[in-house]
C-alpha cells in the first residue's frame, strides 16, 4: 500500500482491518486514513459485523467453499451468462413474496384492531339497557303504559292527584 493509500486501496484493506490480520504497517495507514475520511469510517461500521457471521460458518463448510473457488479459478470456469438476470428474478420473487406477506400481515392486524375495539365497544355498552331488558320488562309489565313502566324502573311509586275520600 503506498504511503499516501487513496479510498480506493483502503476500502481493499478494510475487510482485512476488520478481521484483525492486517500488516502492522498498512493498519497505521488504515488508521491515519480513517481519521480524516468519513466515506471509509462508514464503509468500516458496515463491515463491523462481518467477523460475528464468519464464525457462524462451520470450518469444514468454509474449507470446502475455499477448495471450490480454487478448482473453479484453476479450470477457468466462469458462471453462465444467465446465471445473473435468474438470481435477479429469484430474488425479486422472494421479495414479491415477502411484500405480500408482510402486506397480509398488517391487514390482519387492523382486522384484528377494529374486531377488539368493536367488542370493547360492545362491552362498554353493554351495562345500558339492552334488547333483553326490554323484552323482559314488556312481559312482566303487560299493559302497562310508559309512565308506568319508568316509574317503575326508577322505584318511584304512583301520587294520586286527589286526596283519597273519606
Amino acid at each position: 500500500m503506498s504511503a499516501a493509500a487513496d479510498c480506493r486501496e483502503i476500502r481493499h484493506a478494510l475487510g482485512v482491518y476488520v478481521l484483525g490480520a492486517i500488516e502492522p504497517g498498512d493498519r497505521t495507514l488504515v488508521d491515519e486514513h480513517l481519521t480524516t475520511c468519513a466515506d471509509c469510517r462508514e464503509e468500516l461500521a458496515s463491515l463491523a459485523g462481518l467477523p460475528a457471521l464468519l464464525r457462524r460458518v462451520p470450518t469444514a463448510e468454509a474449507e470446502r467453499l475455499a477448495m471450490g473457488d480454487a478448482d473453479d479459478a484453476a479450470a477457468g470456469k466462469t458462471p453462465p451468462e444467465n446465471l445473473l438476470p435468474s438470481l435477479l428474478a429469484r430474488t425479486a420473487r422472494s421479495r414479491r413474496v415477502s411484500r405480500w406477506r408482510e402486506l397480509a400481515a398488517a391487514a390482519a392486524v387492523v382486522v384484528l384492531a377494529l374486531g377488539a375495539g368493536a367488542a370493547g365497544a360492545t362491552l362498554l355498552h353493554s351495562g345500558q339497557a339492552g334488547p333483553q331488558h326490554v323484552a323482559v320488562g314488556l312481559v312482566r309489565d303487560r299493559g302497562a303504559g310508559p309512565a308506568t313502566l319508568f316509574r317503575r324502573r326508577l322505584g318511584l311509586r304512583r301520587r294520586r292527584a286527589f286526596p283519597p275520600r273519606a
